[in-house]
C-alpha cells in the first residue's frame, strides 16, 4: 500500500503493546462493568485525552484506530504528514498523517498512544479504538442497559450459540438468514445504522423484490456519503433468535467500494475471496447481550427479552 507497509507493521504491533495492558485497566465497578453511550447507536466511553473531555467510539469493524482532527487541534496533538497513510472506507478513501504521542485517562488510568491517523471530517467521535482494543478480552456488551466489561481469557469460557468464521484482517463473521438465505455478516459495533448488505447478494437472492420504493437511506462514511436503497423481510434469523421483521440497506451505486469487493489495509471492506455478505450493526445487535472472544472465535447472544 502506497510503500507503507513497513511503516504500517511497526504502526500496529506498537498499537498492540500499548493497549494490552490498557485493556484491562478499565474497572468501574465490583463487577467490571463501565457505563457506555449508546443513544446514536454506538458504543461510546467517555475519557480526558491531554486533558480534555472526548469520547471513543469502541468498533470492532474498524482494523485500525484513529483521532479526529478537530480534538487533535483542541489537545495540541500534532500530525506528521511526511509518514500519512491511506484509510479506505464503506464510500471512499482518505489520507492520514500519523500522530504524536497523547494521554488518554480511562476511569483513573493514563496510558499513552502514539502514530494513530488523524483523519480530517465532522466526525462524531474524537477517537475511534478497533478491533485490536478487542483483542485482549473477553468482551461483554450490555446493549439493553448501556454498559460494557473486559474480562480476562484465562477465567472466562464459554460456547457459542451462532456459527462463527474468522476472517482475514480478524473480522468476526456470524451466520444469519435473511428471507430464508443464509447470510455471513460482519458484527460490527460500530456500525449505528441498519444492517448493510451486498450489492451481489441481494441480487443472487432476489431480495430486491423487497425493496421499499421511493425510501433510500444516506450512510456517511470515512471520506464521504451515499444514497443506498432500503429493503424489508419478514423473516430473519441470527442464532437460535427469530425476527418477523428486518430492515437492510444496499448501495445504489454499483461502483461503491463495499461491492467491488477489493481488500485494502486497515478497511473493512472484505477482501476478493471473502464470503462475507453483509455488515450486522447496531439495529440488530441492540436486542442483545453480546459476548465475544475473539482469539478462540467465539460468539454467544443472548436476548434478555426473549427469556
Amino acid at each position: 500500500m502506497e510503500n507503507y507497509n513497513k511503516i504500517i507493521t511497526k504502526l500496529l504491533f506498537l498499537v498492540c503493546l500499548l493497549l494490552c495492558s490498557a485493556t484491562y485497566a478499565f474497572d468501574a465497578s465490583s463487577d467490571g462493568w463501565l457505563p457506555i453511550n449508546s443513544e446514536n447507536g454506538t458504543l461510546v466511553l467517555n475519557v480526558k485525552i491531554n486533558g480534555q473531555p472526548a469520547n471513543i467510539l469502541l468498533d470492532t469493524g474498524a482494523s485500525i484506530h484513529t483521532l479526529s482532527s478537530n480534538i487533535a487541534e483542541k489537545t495540541g496533538i500534532k500530525g506528521n504528514s511526511a509518514r500519512a497513510i491511506t484509510l479506505i472506507g464503506v464510500n471512499g478513501k482518505v489520507k492520514a498523517p500519523l500522530s504524536a504521542p497523547f494521554d488518554i485517562v480511562a476511569d483513573g488510568q493514563k496510558f499513552t498512544l502514539r502514530d494513530i491517523p488523524i483523519i480530517d471530517g465532522n466526525s462524531s467521535y474524537d477517537m475511534i479504538l478497533g478491533r485490536d482494543f478487542f483483542e485482549q478480552s473477553v468482551v461483554q456488551i450490555d446493549y439493553p442497559n448501556n454498559r460494557i466489561r473486559f474480562l480476562s481469557p484465562e477465567i472466562v469460557n464459554f460456547d457459542s450459540n451462532i456459527d462463527v468464521r474468522y476472517e482475514y484482517g480478524g473480522g468476526l463473521l456470524v451466520e444469519a438468514y435473511i428471507a430464508g438465505e443464509k447470510a455471513w455478516m460482519l458484527l460490527d459495533t460500530g456500525s449505528n445504522t441498519l444492517a448493510l448488505l451486498k450489492r451481489k447478494f441481494i441480487f443472487k437472492n432476489d431480495l430486491d423484490q423487497y425493496v421499499l420504493e421511493g425510501i433510500t437511506h444516506e450512510v456517511s462514511g470515512i471520506a464521504e456519503s451515499a444514497q443506498f436503497n432500503v429493503i424489508k423481510v419478514e423473516e430473519f434469523r441470527l442464532g437460535t433468535y427469530d425476527f418477523n421483521s428486518f430492515l437492510a440497506l444496499y448501495n445504489k451505486d454499483y461502483k461503491n467500494s463495499f461491492d467491488e469487493k477489493k481488500k485494502y489495509l486497515f478497511s473493512r471492506i472484505p477482501e476478493e475471496s471473502s464470503i462475507q455478505d453483509g455488515i450486522l450493526g447496531y439495529d440488530i445487535l441492540r436486542n442483545f447481550i453480546v459476548t465475544i472472544d475473539y482469539k478462540r472465535k467465539k460468539v454467544h447472544l443472548y436476548f434478555p427479552s426473549a427469556s
